[in-house]
């Protein structure tokens, strides 16, 4: 999980096991778990085009969710005519 949300954990090993050598089969391959992907319903989505259409002011708050989307997202955000704020993280 920490590695999929990029944050902290914490393992705690008895100190007998962790006084153990590792059997000579331990891989030393790190695991890459794939990012989620995130897929909205179509009804779902359907709303939001009628909220985007119909509404006057729109801002967009844009995270890391929006991570490797930027050209993405800046000609989104001129269609729309709605200027982007960032969050810290």
């Amino acid at each position: 999980k920490a590695v999929l949300n990029r944050g902290v954990s914490v393992v705690v090993l008895p100190g007998d096991v962790a006084l153990k050598p590792a059997p000579e089969s331990a891989t030393t391959h790190w695991y890459h778990a794939p990012l989620p992907v995130v897929t909205p319903e179509e009804e779902e989505l359907r709303k939001l085009a009628q909220l985007l259409r119909y509404s006057s002011n729109i801002a967009l708050m844009c995270g890391s969710g929006c991570a490797g989307a930027h050209k993405e997202l800046v000609e989104f955000a001129a269609k729309i005519k709605a200027p982007i704020v960032h969050a810290l993280r």
